[in-house]
C-alpha cells in the first residue's frame, strides 16, 4: 500500500494516550462549559481514530465501551497488533490497514457519521495531500456538534529544534542500508555535529532537548518523530484557521491544567489574558508564555453552545476512581503543608468503602469547600495518574476488558517499567508500575499467597532488590480491592 512518504519500516512505540478516551474528552468539555451532540455514556456513539499507531489507545477505548469504533493505520504490523486485541475482546470495532483516502471513500460511500474524530500526533508527520483528505473527512463525516481531538507539534516551542529535524532527515537520506541502519548512521553524525561547537547549537539552546532524545529514546520512537518525509509544524492560530475552514471551532485544551489559567500563569500573564477578548489570541499567548511545543486541542463542529450551568451540574454528578494507592501525589513545591495534607485527605477519601467511585458532589459535601477549589486539585491528580472519571459498567464492557487484559498478560515481557491494563469503569486504560502489573498477572494465574507471589515476581523482574520486592508485594496485597474495583481482578 502507498505510504505517501510516512516511515513504515519500523513500528511505533508500544504506548497509549489517556486523552483520547471519550470520557476524558467529555470531562474537558464539561470544565469548559461546552455542550456537545452526544456523550460517551451513550452506548451508540461513533468514534473514528485516524492513524492509530500500534493501536493500543484504539483497542483499549473500544474494549472499555459499547460505542462503535473505526480506525486505520498505514502499517500492517500496527493493524495486526490492534486486531489481536479486538479479536479477543470483541467490541464493536473495526481496524483497517488503509490510507486516509481509502477511509474517506469508505466513509462517504457508506455515509458514516462520527461523534468523535481523533488523531494523535498524525498531523505533524503526513503530506499536505493527506492533511487535505483529513479535513475533508472532518467536513463530511463529523456530526453537527461532534468533537474533534487533534494533537500536533507547534511553534514557538519547536523553534531552535525544527531546523535540527531537517538536518537529521537529510543525514538519513544520504545513508545506506535499511531504515534502522540509516537512522543509526544519522544519529552518529548528529552526535559529532553536537560536539562540533556550532554557532547554531549555541544560539538555539533547545537543540539540547533533541540531543537528549537522540541519546535516550528508542529508535522506533525516533523514526516516527524525526524521519518521515513530511514534517510540519505550525502555530495554534494557524490550526484554528484550518479547523474553522471545516466549521470546527476551538473548544478547549485536552491538557486538564490548561483549564485553570490563574494556577498556570503569573500575575502579569493572567492580566494580559484577561485583557484579551479573542479566545484564539488568548490561546496563542499561552503557547508563548510556556514556549509550548506540543498541543492537544479539542474542537467542536458548528453551534458551539455555551452551557456552563448544565455542565457544572454534570461535573458535580461525575464520579472518580483511584487508579493506584493513595500516596505520592506531587503538589507544587511551594505549596503549604496544609494544602499538601488536604490533598492527601482527598486521596484517602477516594480509598474509602473499598475504593468505591465517589462524585464531585460528595467531595464538596464531605470537605465543605466549593467545586472551584476541588476541581483543579482533581485535575492535577488525574494528570498524575491517581484518579480518572468513571462511567457505568455493563456485563459486555467488563467481559471485553477482561479479555483485553488476558492478551496483555500473555504477551512477551515489554521494555520499560510502565505497563497498562484496561478498565471498563474508566472506559480505557491506565498505567501501573511493572512490579504491581506483574503481581496482577500472577494473581490472574491463581498465584495467590505471599511466598508464591514473591517467587513469581522475582523470576519476572530479577533486577528488583529484595527490599523493593517485599514492599511491592505488601502494597499489592493491601490494595487488591482497588484492582477488583477497576475490574482487573474478580
Amino acid at each position: 500500500m502507498q505510504d505517501d512518504g510516512y516511515a513504515t519500516e519500523l513500528e511505533y512505540v508500544d504506548d497509549f494516550n489517556s486523552a483520547l478516551n471519550p470520557l476524558w474528552i467529555d470531562f474537558c468539555l464539561d470544565i469548559a462549559g461546552i455542550k456537545t451532540y452526544k456523550r460517551s455514556e451513550d452506548s451508540n456513539f461513533c468514534y473514528l481514530e485516524l492513524g492509530f499507531g500500534m493501536g493500543n489507545s484504539f483497542a483499549l477505548h473500544a474494549s472499555g465501551s459499547e460505542g462503535e469504533f473505526i480506525g486505520n493505520d498505514f502499517i500492517s504490523a500496527h493493524c495486526e497488533h490492534a486486531l489481536k486485541f479486538l479479536n479477543a475482546s470483541k467490541p464493536n470495532a473495526k481496524a483497517y490497514q488503509e490510507s486516509f483516502k481509502q477511509i474517506k471513500e469508505k466513509a462517504l460511500r457508506e455515509n458514516l457519521k462520527f461523534d468523535y474524530i481523533v488523531l494523535h500526533g498524525v498531523w505533524s508527520w503526513i503530506s499536505q495531500e493527506n492533511q487535505t483528505i483529513i479535513l475533508e473527512i472532518i467536513a463530511h463525516c463529523l456530526h453537527q456538534n461532534g468533537v474533534l481531538f487533534i494533537s500536533y507539534n507547534c511553534f514557538p516551542g519547536w523553534e531552535g529544534k525544527y531546523s535540527m529535524r531537517h538536518l537529521l532527515k537529510l543525514l538519513e537520506s544520504h545513508a545506506n542500508g535499511n531504515q534502522k541502519e540509516r537512522i543509526q548512521t544519522s544519529l552518529a553524525y548528529a552526535q559529532k555535529f553536537f560536539a562540533s561547537d556550532s554557532l547554531y547549537a549555541k544560539e538555539n539552546p533547545r537543540t539540547q532537548e533533541v540531543r537528549k532524545e537522540l541519546q535516550t529514546r528508542e529508535i522506533n520512537y525516533l523514526c516516527h518523530e524525526f524521519f518521515n518525509k513530511d514534517w510540519h509544524c505550525l502555530f495554534f492560530s494557524q490550526m484554528a484557521d484550518l479547523m474553522r475552514s471545516v466549521q470546527c471551532e476551538f473548544a478547549c485544551s485536552a491538557k486538564l491544567m490548561w483549564h485553570f489559567d490563574p494556577l498556570t500563569f503569573n500575575t502579569q500573564q493572567n492580566e494580559l489574558l484577561a485583557s484579551t477578548k479573542d479566545s484564539i489570541l488568548q490561546e496563542q499567548f499561552k503557547d508563548f508564555f510556556l514556549n509550548e511545543s506540543f498541543r492537544m486541542d479539542i474542537f467542536v463542529k458548528n453551534n458551539k453552545e455555551s452551557a456552563q450551568e448544565e455542565c457544572n451540574q454534570r461535573l458535580l454528578r461525575t464520579s472518580f476512581v483511584l487508579l493506584k494507592p493513595p500516596f505520592g501525589f506531587q503538589s507544587a513545591a511551594e505549596s503549604p503543608q496544609e494544602f499538601q495534607a488536604f490533598c492527601q485527605k482527598i486521596l484517602e477519601f477516594f480509598a474509602k468503602d473499598s475504593y468505591q467511585p465517589k462524585s464531585l458532589q460528595s467531595l464538596v459535601e464531605s470537605f465543605g469547600v466549593g467545586m472551584e477549589v476541588l476541581l483543579p486539585i482533581l485535575c492535577a491528580m488525574i494528570t498524575q495518574g491517581f484518579l480518572h472519571p468513571t462511567k457505568p459498567t455493563t456485563p459486555k464492557t467488563l467481559a471485553q476488558t477482561k479479555a483485553h487484559n488476558a492478551i496483555l498478560f500473555s504477551q512477551p515481557k515489554q521494555k520499560g517499567t510502565r505497563r497498562f491494563l484496561a478498565s471498563a469503569l474508566i472506559g480505557g486504560g491506565f498505567y501501573l508500575d511493572e512490579a504491581i502489573w506483574t503481581c496482577l498477572k500472577a494473581y490472574t494465574q491463581g498465584i495467590l499467597d505471599k511466598d508464591s507471589l514473591l517467587e513469581f515476581v522475582k523470576a519476572e523482574i530479577p533486577t528488583l532488590s529484595n527490599a523493593a520486592l517485599e514492599n511491592y508485594i505488601g502494597q499489592f496485597l493491601q490494595t487488591k480491592a482497588l484492582y477488583q474495583r477497576l475490574g482487573v481482578l474478580d
